[in-house]
C-alpha cells in the first residue's frame, strides 16, 4: 500500500473561519492522513487550532464532538484537555513565530452515514513553549463525512495542508 496525494493546497492568511477541504474523503480510500505543513497564526501565541468535520458536500457538523489531548511544553508543564460534546475539536495551541507541524490519519469517512468517524494525530509547536502533543477523537453521531474545516481561536491562519488517501 501507499499514500496517494488527493490535494495539496497552501493557505495564505486566511480568515479564521473560511478554510475548507470538501470533497476529499470518498469511499476510494478507507483511511486519509492529513498533513499540516508548516502552520502559523498571526496572533500571538496560545491560539487554539480548531476542526470541523464537512458532511455531504459543504454542510458543516457542529455538534457531539468528543475528544482527549496530552501536550508536554518545552518547559515540562503537561497538559490533558477534552472535548465533551463540543461543536469542534480543539486540537492543539498555534504560535506566531515559528512552524507548526502536525499529522493526523483519520478513518471511517467517505464511506456514507453508517459509521462515525475517528481521528488520531501528533505533532509538535515551537512559538510560546507549545511542545509536542497526541490527540484522538470521533463524533457521537453518524454522518456522511466528505471534508473538514479549520479555523483558529483568534487570527488568520498561514500553511500548507496535504491531504493522502491510504491506498488499499
Amino acid at each position: 500500500s501507499a499514500f496517494v496525494l488527493i490535494q495539496r493546497s497552501t493557505v495564505t492568511a486566511v480568515s479564521n473561519t473560511s478554510t475548507t477541504f470538501d470533497g476529499v474523503f470518498t469511499s476510494t480510500y478507507k483511511a486519509y492522513r492529513i498533513v499540516f505543513e508548516a502552520i502559523t497564526s498571526s496572533d500571538a501565541p496560545p491560539v487554539t487550532l480548531y476542526w470541523q468535520w464537512r458532511k455531504s458536500g459543504p454542510t458543516t457538523h457542529s455538534a457531539n464532538y468528543y475528544a482527549g489531548s496530552s501536550r508536554v511544553n518545552f518547559n515540562g508543564a503537561q497538559t490533558l484537555a477534552g472535548n465533551n460534546n463540543s461543536s469542534q475539536y480543539s486540537l492543539d495551541a498555534i504560535g506566531n513565530t515559528a512552524s507548526n507541524a502536525y499529522s493526523f490519519d483519520v478513518y471511517r469517512v467517505g464511506q456514507g452515514t453508517s459509521v462515525p468517524p475517528l481521528i488520531y494525530g501528533m505533532g509538535t509547536g515551537y512559538s510560546g513553549n507549545i511542545g509536542p502533543f497526541t490527540f484522538g477523537g470521533t463524533l457521537d453521531a453518524t454522518i456522511n463525512t466528505t471534508g473538514f474545516i479549520l479555523s483558529a481561536s483568534a487570527g488568520t491562519i498561514t500553511g500548507t495542508v496535504a491531504i493522502y488517501g491510504l491506498a488499499t
